[in-house]
């Protein structure tokens, strides 16, 4: 009864299927972790490490910690991505670390070892699928649970400049590759005579200077009708196609290499030219596949660009409409004593 007492207000916050989940794995002795009293329920001090930026989550927490009913005391620590899974390898061998992790789709595979997977006895597979969009399902494991649960996702958009636009004679950005978007680049694209680029349509076909390269050519493949990696099992299907149809990663990779070919009319890209997002923000640069979150960077890096953003374009008639996206979610460790608190924490976290 005590237990059903401190989860009603959590049906409020969550919804009643999450207090559920809950009540659940703790009856189940799943997730250990909740310190009870005759008092009621005592907050239980869980952490969490991410690279999200602290001035961001910190008033998010506070909402959730200024919570009478809430029994958890959330903290969370900053990462520097470059040294973050480093950090996270260093401080579990020494017995330390987060309760729970802000991970990314790319780091799933390498540390699924170190997450607690939450069976489907207490988390259904079903209910999962229904509460999060597709991409999500990479985070559950057939055989097993699921890994983490989603938080954000920062997905590929297209930036345009429309004063570069405006000076081409064209109004809006493209919806599509197949057509509009070429003939654009040859609009926007300009080459002096010494065969030197001055001003690109598009930063296409190299890696060395193209910032997201490997997320951008995954976008290509995934509009293409690739999925890259199964859900369920994470097996890599680039070598996957159905009988008769093109091969989708080979084709993408193709499109993709044109635009630093100079030898193509929609030749705009070449690995002497300035990293792309630096040369979208100096204004030489018509177009620019970046992620949602930059724009305050872009803003902040040149206040007077004219700029804005639209989706990213897709293949015309295609199957599939599809962008790329950083998939942050929240997965707890295997070692985190506090499994429960945690679990707790993240349905607030992703909760309304």
């Amino acid at each position: 009864l005590r237990v059903t007492s401190f989860l009603d207000p959590w049906a409020d916050a969550f919804g009643s299927g999450f207090a559920a989940v809950l009540a659940v794995l703790m009856f189940s002795g799943f997730l250990p972790g909740y310190n009870t009293g005759s008092g009621g329920v005592s907050k239980t001090a869980v952490s969490m490490w991410g690279t999200l930026p602290e001035k961001k989550i910190k008033p998010i927490i506070s909402q959730l910690n200024d919570d009478e009913n809430a029994p958890f005391k959330l903290s969370y620590l900053e990462k520097n991505p470059a040294s973050y899974e480093s950090e996270l390898v260093n401080a579990l061998a020494s017995g330390k670390g987060p309760d729970f992790l802000i991970i990314t789709q790319d780091m799933v595979l390498k540390n699924k070892d170190r997450i607690f997977l939450v069976p489907f006895t207490s988390y259904p597979e079903r209910k999962f699928k229904d509460d999060f969009i597709n991409p999500a399902e990479l985070l559950i494991d057939a055989d097993a649970g699921v890994i983490g649960v989603p938080l954000l996702i920062d997905p590929l958009i297209l930036y345009w400049n429309k004063d570069l636009f405006a000076s081409a004679g064209i109004s809006r950005p493209p919806q599509y590759w197949d057509d509009e978007f070429l003939s654009g680049v040859e609009e926007l694209t300009l080459i002096n005579e010494a065969k030197n680029i001055t001003q690109s349509a598009i930063a296409l076909g190299e890696f060395t200077n193209i910032r997201n390269a490997k997320d951008i050519l995954s976008a290509l493949i995934l509009q293409a009708g690739n999925p890259i990696i199964k859900n369920g099992t994470l097996d890599v299907t680039f070598g996957e196609r159905e009988q008769g149809a093109p091969d989708a990663a080979e084709a993408s990779v193709k499109f993709f290499n044109e635009f630093s070919n100079p030898g193509k009319k929609v030749y705009s890209w070449n690995e002497s030219l300035p990293v792309s997002d630096s040369m979208f923000v100096k204004g030489a640069l018509s177009m620019y596949l970046g992620y949602a979150s930059e724009v305050e960077s872009i803003k902040s890096r040149n206040p007077h660009l004219n700029f804005d953003m639209a989706e990213l374009p897709q293949i015309k008639n295609g199957k599939i409409k599809a962008t790329f996206g950083r998939v942050y979610s929240l997965a707890i460790l295997k070692n985190s004593p506090n499994k429960v608190a945690a679990f707790g924490a993240i349905l607030a976290l992703t909760g309304k």
